[in-house]
């Protein structure tokens, strides 16, 4: 068991990588493409990736695994309309819209302890660090809640529920099962709301500079991206998950630095350190804790 934790640690890191330097090719390609119609092209991308790649583990489609699929897919697509949408707002900026989408770190120990009926105890000092590191951070000293923020916080809220919920399916379904049916139908709502937005297909999508945001976003931050997600959450608690993929921020920020010539002052440093101090205290002397919470779900001993 702790074998398997710690691979699920390391697979949720490589997912945090790869997306973020998804920051970078995202917000230079939304100079050129509407966000709906990259929504669209990353997706059914993705989708292609995965019957390639995945259709001989598809064992068995039942209406169950149709279900779990449109509904994390659901969550990741309107939770991503909403995280790039509050962008458009002149209340907010990015470094809040990153700080107050990550807020699920704090959200899901919540909503777990609840669904939990409070047998899942909330760690409260990797939580405060993580959300004390996200404010040095993403913010530049500019509070209060604006539209924007109030869009960012609704889009927070659905990762939040995407996180929880593939916790939830993952005990039915393999990582695999449910990725590509999530993707899938991720990409069937991509491609209603470009219809229903109207977005047209603009000639510089053609150019050759785009091949390669579109590439990446298809196949390294959809497809094997999630894929490592689903994996490492098979093996963590969701608590633990979310503390894991805040670090998606650190490894944005490092790669706005590295490629863009942003910055790195000591506030941000100082974020990066407390991000790091509190993945290590999440994970201090969990793993027997999360064995037994596991072992005892797949006994029946606990009834969800």
């Amino acid at each position: 068991m702790e074998k398997k934790e710690t691979m699920g640690k390391v697979e949720i890191l490589l997912a945090t990588i790869i997306w973020g330097f998804a920051f970078v090719v995202i917000r230079d390609a939304l100079t050129v493409v509407p966000f709906h119609m990259l929504m669209v092209w990353r997706y059914t991308i993705a989708v292609a990736m995965m019957v390639l790649l995945f259709r001989k583990q598809i064992r068995k489609v039942d209406r169950e695994l149709l279900f779990e699929g449109a509904v994390l897919g659901l969550l990741l697509y309107i939770s991503q309309c909403f995280q790039t949408g509050a962008l458009g707002f002149a209340d907010t900026t990015a470094g809040k819209v990153g700080f107050i989408t990550s807020l699920y770190v704090v959200q899901v120990p919540l909503f777990s302890w609840i669904y939990s009926r409070g047998k899942r105890k909330i760690r409260i000092l990797p939580v405060l660090l993580a959300v004390v590191g996200l404010l040095l951070l993403t913010l530049n000293g500019i509070f209060g809640m604006g539209k924007g923020d109030v869009v960012a916080l609704i889009g927070s809220l659905g990762f939040t529920f995407h996180i929880l919920a593939i916790d939830v399916f993952g005990k039915r379904h393999s990582a695999i099962e449910l990725m590509t049916f999530q993707v899938m139908f991720a990409a069937v709502f991509a491609w209603i709301g470009c219809w229903v937005m109207g977005s047209p297909v603009p000639e510089t999508v053609w150019n050759i500079q785009m091949l390669f945001p579109i590439l990446y976003l298809g196949i390294f931050s959809t497809t094997f991206g999630f894929l490592l997600q689903f994996l490492g959450q098979q093996h963590l608690k969701p608590e633990h998950s979310s503390i894991l993929l805040s670090m998606e921020s650190v490894f944005a920020m490092v790669c706005s630095v590295l490629f863009q010539g942003e910055q790195l002052n000591l506030q941000k440093l100082a974020g990066c350190i407390l991000m790091f101090a509190a993945l290590i205290l999440a994970g201090k002397n969990n793993n027997d804790k999360i064995g037994n919470l596991q072992d005892k779900h797949m006994n029946g001993e606990i009834d969800n």
